[in-house]
């Protein structure tokens, strides 16, 4: 049921099923996708790319590499004068030369045409990252290619690649940020950050750490699974739903769930921008950036058992300026 597009396509039997290779796989998967007509969209797009990697290169292509392989074993049998499998010069062997090679070429060519469109694939896409050092004393909010927004905090790196691919999107994060992801079922959302991978649909987490103990993921909005990186396969994984969080610590690399309840009480007394920033940020898991002209000004007031954006338009209409929200995150204008 977690399968992804690209697990779909690096798995035998399903390769096996779509190809018509085996009867058994057939039969397994063709249960397996009625019972689960959710996942049709994602093994369609399975199914399109295994049909792709055989048969995206041209006639002209395929008649040019055929050549190429053909003159390759002529040209080694020339050389070394010994048949293709190492056996006696008879004229059985001949035959059974002749099978072999008949039998190599289907394989040889699926290979040069999986790295043709492997090579395509990259290139369309984009093989390097971009990265951004936010190494200010304010947040940075960055968009994606996807409309999802990054609100990056301040001394944190993020990278992504600069147009996502159709069947993936994947960021690294070294610090501490807000997502407010852009929900396409096809191709999930990663964030990589130290040991862990966040990965989602379309929902807003913030990731940060805590001292140099933990990692923790807050959950705002929807649902978002974490998972411990092991480079292989996730050893351990928590499902967060809206207002649970998942602490990661790094001393036994392991991870807890907990409930987070925000205090929505704040009082301020002749606060500048930069300490209502971070109690809102604190209580409410908001960004708050300062884009107007206004920087020094103080405020003082006390809320309770309100929403951040509340309180922000209260402040906004007595110092006279506006607001917009983005996300997780509050741009003062």
């Amino acid at each position: 049921m977690n399968y992804t597009v690209e697990d779909f396509i690096a798995d035998e039997s399903f390769v096996n099923y779509h190809l018509h290779l085996n009867i058994r796989d057939e039969i397994f998967w063709k249960r397996w996708i009625a019972m689960h007509p959710e996942k049709t969209a994602v093994v369609k797009k399975a199914q399109d790319t295994i049909q792709a990697l055989s048969i995206t290169i041209s006639e002209s292509e395929y008649r040019e590499e055929l050549e190429k392989i053909t003159n390759s074993i002529n040209a080694a049998e020339a050389r070394d004068g010994i048949s293709l499998l190492h056996i006696n010069r008879k004229r059985r062997s001949g035959v059974n030369k002749r099978r072999s090679i008949i039998f190599l070429l289907p394989v040889l060519l699926l290979i040069i045409t999986s790295t043709i469109f492997l090579l395509r694939y990259f290139k369309n896409t984009g093989g390097s990252l971009t990265e951004i050092n936010n190494s200010g004393n304010d947040a940075l909010v960055v968009t994606l290619s996807d409309s999802t927004v990054v609100t990056l905090s301040p001394h944190s790196i993020l990278k992504y690649p600069k147009q996502f691919s159709a069947f993936e999107r994947n960021v690294y994060l070294q610090g501490d940020a807000g997502f407010t992801v852009k929900r396409n079922e096809t191709a999930p959302f990663k964030v990589f950050a130290e040991n862990i991978v966040a990965t989602v649909l379309g929902t807003i987490f913030n990731i940060k750490r805590s001292g140099d103990t933990a990692l923790v993921v807050d959950l705002l909005k929807g649902k978002l699974t974490v998972e411990i990186n092991t480079g292989t396969a996730a050893s351990q994984s928590i499902l967060l739903s809206p207002t649970e969080s998942a602490v990661y610590v790094r001393s036994d690399k392991h991870f807890y769930k907990r409930l987070y309840a925000p205090e929505n009480k704040l009082s301020f007394h002749k606060n500048d921008f930069e300490e209502i920033a971070r109690q809102i940020k604190q209580v409410y898991g908001i960004t708050l950036i300062n884009y107007s002209k206004k920087s020094n000004w103080r405020f003082t007031g006390e809320f309770k058992n309100i929403s951040a954006i509340e309180i922000i338009k209260y402040i906004t209409h007595i110092e006279k300026l506006s607001y917009e929200v983005t996300g997780d995150t509050i741009l003062i204008k």
